[in-house]
């Protein structure tokens, strides 16, 4: 689902698809440094950087994070400009969440022992942020939900939610989808189009 929304000071392009964001994430995956964690507005609270390792882990595997192998053309402008800075290991590769492989050669899931996708070796067409049409950025429709549907799932593409109700004492949700009711005992909400009304353009 895609839509042109036209407010007083910007227009904004949004989509929806099964995967969100990471549809047309820029694969790239860092963690942060441990300095980021110890920062005083948020360190008191527990130790992040240890409370959060087994997120990041799971998240990596998920993901296949890898270092980016190629240095491209601006990459040699960024790592010619930290040397004269005087910053020269300053400059790495990007970790990233893509399958490299060989260029356009099409193998069988190499990251769950064969219950994920076929795949498909990067061929460093730069089409990352649009989405991906030979098959090597992983997303989530490649693994977490591709997983969920071999589990049993079952992903309703285009739907739109109405309506979300605690039941059972807080213990259960319905979820209202047009003429559909959905019931569960567990929600996640997430989302990333525009609250305030405005003028569709396309839809």
């Amino acid at each position: 689902m895609q839509r042109v929304t036209v407010l007083p000071d910007v227009i904004v392009v949004s989509a929806a698809g099964v995967g969100g964001g990471s549809l047309i994430y820029a694969n790239t995956l860092y963690e942060p440094p441990a300095e980021f964690f110890a920062d005083r507005r948020w360190s008191g609270i527990t130790d992040w950087q240890r409370e959060l390792a087994p997120c990041y882990a799971q998240a990596s595997r998920m993901l296949g994070v890898v270092r980016q192998p190629s240095i491209t053309p601006t990459d040699r402008v960024i790592r010619d400009v930290a040397e004269d800075m005087g910053v020269r290991d300053s400059f790495v590769r990007a970790p990233v969440g893509v399958f490299f492989g060989t260029p356009g050669h099409r193998v069988p899931d190499p990251y769950f022992g064969g219950a994920g996708p076929d795949r498909s070796g990067c061929t460093q067409c730069g089409d990352c942020l649009i989405g991906c049409r030979i098959g090597a950025k992983n997303r989530l429709d490649l693994n977490y939900l591709h997983l969920a549907e071999r589990a049993g799932a079952t992903v309703h593409p285009e739907t739109e939610v109405t309506a979300l109700r605690p039941t059972g004492g807080g213990r259960r949700w319905e979820v209202s989808a047009g003429s559909q009711l959905f019931r569960c005992d567990q929600v996640v909400l997430a989302a990333g189009v525009p609250a305030r009304p405005a003028t569709p353009v396309v839809s």
